[in-house]
């Protein structure tokens, strides 16, 4: 349910426009996974920047390998984690934010990295793993779906303690016990106007009669426009996902049809 491009990162310097904070972390599943006002990334290895270990282990062939089978995946998988560092630092400020994060190692000068990451831009998504055909994702979606895709509990446990997981209910709890608390009250005093409905007070009465229905009918809106935002905005989420998965869809034929009319 992402954007479905490889180019939806944002550099370093616009992560801190953003207000979120850059943790960094050794596991390659939260590269690029947020969450509220945190980014994890993973650091570019050292070894990743060697022409020997691209020469010994990822270029050759599975055959001649010292990777076996396992040779052309994690190839897609080195190609698009590097590919993810294009996006990431695009000036001068990035790659100072980068260093000092201690993501790139220190020995690496700005025109170096420049000279190394030129072709980073030219790396198609065929070549990457499905992973980096898309760019930054959002944790929160990923705990949700990993429930009904993984089967798993979550994806990344954000709540390490009892009282934080069950604190993300309490807004949602005292909203829904605020709207039927007033509710309750409208209906009680609709009940007890019944001793009025004669006599002097027959127009106050009235009024409260009004003001009661009113009260339930305002909470039953405001509840029912709520569920229907989020029914919208999932909708949405979902419209959005399937027509960019059914373009890319068309474009991966386009392009295989082109280059099999080539080869002819």
């Amino acid at each position: 349910m992402s954007e479905q491009s490889s180019a939806n990162i944002s550099p370093l310097h616009r992560q801190l426009v953003k207000n979120r904070a850059i943790v960094v972390t050794e596991d390659p599943r939260l590269h690029l996974v947020w969450f509220q006002a945190r980014i994890f990334i993973k650091p570019l290895p050292l070894y990743l920047t060697s022409y020997a270990f691209w020469a010994h282990y990822l270029l050759p062939l599975p055959t001649t390998s010292p990777l076996g089978r396992h040779q052309p995946r994690l190839c897609k998988e080195a190609l698009g984690f590097l590919r993810t560092y294009h996006f990431l630092i695009r000036h001068q400020s990035d790659f100072r934010i980068a260093v000092d994060m201690h993501l790139l190692p220190s020995e690496v000068t700005w025109g170096q990295f420049c000279a190394f990451s030129r072709r980073f831009e030219s790396i198609a998504d065929m070549q990457v793993s499905s992973r980096y055909q898309y760019g930054e994702l959002r944790l929160s979606r990923l705990n949700f779906y990993a429930k009904i895709f993984l089967r798993r509990q979550h994806y990344h446990r954000v709540y390490h303690q009892t009282d934080d997981y069950f604190a993300r209910f309490y807004g949602t709890i005292l909203f829904l016990f605020a709207i039927a608390t007033v509710g309750l009250t409208a209906m009680q005093l609709e009940i007890q106007l019944q001793d009025l409905q004669s006599g002097r007070m027959a127009w106050f009465s009235t009024l409260c009669h009004l003001m009661s229905f009113m009260v339930i009918l305002a909470g039953l809106l405001i509840l029912g426009l709520l569920v229907c935002i989020l029914v919208s905005r999932q909708w949405r989420e979902w419209r959005h996902a399937l027509t960019r998965r059914a373009q890319r869809k068309r474009e991966s034929r386009r392009i295989g049809t082109r280059r099999t009319d080539e080869m002819v």
